[in-house]
């Protein structure tokens, strides 16, 4: 029997999420709606005259405010390159931080819109928002990261109290997302909260790395040797929790961490 890919063993054995079946449901929950009520822009509620089913729902304007990924942005961290730094391998802030993931893309950087997005999608009520920056983010992964051979995606966890306090998990939903656009597994329950940590907001940069240490675990019963894995999340700031999650993951075996995020902060 020949052997089976890491992302086929996972979705076998232990359940990994179908982001196809997703993006199936999401699909026909928005065309059910479509037929009650017109598509509107999910940022500023402008009509979409012809919005097809399973489409970004931003208007042209806000698309272009919005979404622009940044061309000079570094290839490691996703941060903005200084105008007098070579295009190509790390910046600064790579060089001052030892980062546990091979690499990282956003959508544009936590300012003016992209701020505002962010902030609504830790809302329930802008889960169409977030289903929607989830599409274009699919797509940039698709872009930057489509030639290395992912296996699987999962999201960053967020702690039960938060999430029932919050009443959304955004970065579950933009995996999922991601998912149906790459069609790639989708792997809810491998990594997991250990411990409810301080919010990364209220800390300074340099006591958020020792915030998140030992944060998170891998579920156990979950085989990822070898496994090229992607970290989505809504926004990365210092990068403290994505390479936390990068390391836990690398430590149970896999064989590379990257990261796919909204927003990249810390400009």
């Amino acid at each position: 029997m020949p052997p089976v890919s890491v992302s086929r063993r996972l979705v076998q054995q232990y359940g990994v999420v179908a982001a196809q079946v997703h993006a199936g449901l999401v699909n026909a929950w928005h065309a059910a709606g479509n037929l009650l009520f017109p598509p509107a822009c999910v940022y500023c509620g402008v009509g979409l005259a012809g919005s097809a089913s399973g489409q970004p729902l931003l208007c042209a304007r806000c698309a272009s405010t919005i979404v622009h990924a940044d061309r000079r942005a570094c290839r490691r961290c996703a941060s903005t390159l200084p105008a007098y730094w070579p295009d190509g391998g790390g910046c600064p802030r790579c060089q001052a931080r030892c980062y546990h993931f091979a690499q990282a893309v956003a959508l544009g950087s936590y300012r003016t819109e992209m701020q505002q997005v962010v902030l609504r999608m830790k809302r329930p009520a802008f889960e169409p928002l977030t289903h929607t920056m989830g599409l274009y983010l699919g797509e940039l992964v698709r872009e930057r990261l489509g030639g290395l051979e992912l296996d699987l995606i999962v999201p960053i966890p967020m702690h039960w109290w938060r999430r029932l306090r919050r009443g959304t998990y955004p970065a579950q939903l933009l995996a999922l997302t991601v998912g149906s656009v790459t069609r790639l597994p989708v792997c809810t329950q491998l990594l997991r909260c250990r411990r409810k940590a301080k919010k990364q907001g209220t800390l300074r940069p340099s006591e958020r790395f020792r915030n998140v240490r030992g944060t998170f675990c891998v579920s156990s019963g979950y085989d990822i040797t070898d496994a090229n894995v992607l970290i989505v999340d809504d926004i990365m700031t210092t990068g403290a929790t994505a390479s936390e999650a990068a390391r836990v993951l690398r430590q149970a075996g896999a064989r590379a961490a990257y990261v796919a995020v909204v927003a990249r902060g810390g400009q």
